[in-house]
């Protein structure tokens, strides 16, 4: 039988979690009160740092694709009537999936342009929802990245044209 250490390694992390949220659940049940909001994030193999401030668990974070996942930058207000909330739901999900293959496809390279891959802007889907993303290209395709699924572009902005190979095969696949 031939034993797969990155597999006992991920099942060692999930058993590490599962325990962090049943000890809050233990906590909560034995004193009938609401727990502090904790963020706990893997540091290191194995390793984690638990914080109430979010902004310092992800400075600390391991950069994993499952970090990139979770960070989508401003969150999201979705208000509005029915027919609004129900558009920009769907506009969540399509976003969702796009920053998932967006990551996937990067592998582990490429971080800082993982890292600009956000909505900066709390109503970001409420203006993608609406047609801002082509209405107004100039800030909604930075400002507002994830939302507006333009990600790739950050790349030709920050670099202001591709200047490698692999960057040139990408920038003219995307264009």
């Amino acid at each position: 039988m031939k034993i797969d250490h990155a597999e006992i390694k991920k099942r060692i992390s999930v058993f590490a979690l599962s325990l962090i949220i049943i000890h809050r659940i233990i906590l909560l049940a034995a004193k009938g009160t609401p727990i502090a909001s904790r963020t706990c994030v893997e540091t290191e193999n194995n390793v984690y740092f638990c914080t109430d401030d979010l902004q310092e668990a992800r400075e600390k974070s391991k950069k994993t694709h499952r970090y990139y996942l979770d960070n989508f930058g401003a969150r999201q207000t979705i208000v509005g009537n029915s027919k609004d909330m129900e558009k920009m739901r769907i506009w969540e999900s399509d976003m969702e999936v796009y920053l998932k293959k967006f990551i996937e496809e990067r592998g582990d390279g490429e971080e800082w342009l993982k890292e600009l891959c956000t909505n900066q802007h709390k109503n970001c889907i409420f203006w993608a929802s609406k047609g801002e993303c082509k209405s107004n290209p100039t800030y909604m395709d930075s400002g507002c990245a994830l939302a507006c699924q333009s990600c790739h572009k950050l790349n030709q902005q920050h670099e202001g044209s591709c200047s490698c190979a692999a960057e040139q095969e990408f920038c003219n696949s995307e264009s």
